[in-house]
């Protein structure tokens, strides 16, 4: 899948350096975000967890 998007995008904006530097700067952007929202889910649920282990 990412290997057809990025042909996709080859296709569409050509290999330039500029393009090519964005899409990959959203990805990060993308990735970054989703481990934050993960790092605190999980900082959440940690709290419970403890709770629960002393009972």
């Amino acid at each position: 899948m990412y290997l057809e998007s990025f042909a996709a995008f080859s296709e569409r904006y050509g290999t330039t350096s500029p393009a090519t530097a964005v899409l990959l700067g959203l990805w990060r952007l993308l990735a970054d975000a989703m481990l934050l929202v993960g790092y605190r889910v999980m900082l959440r649920r940690a709290p419970r967890r403890h709770q629960s282990e002393k009972t």
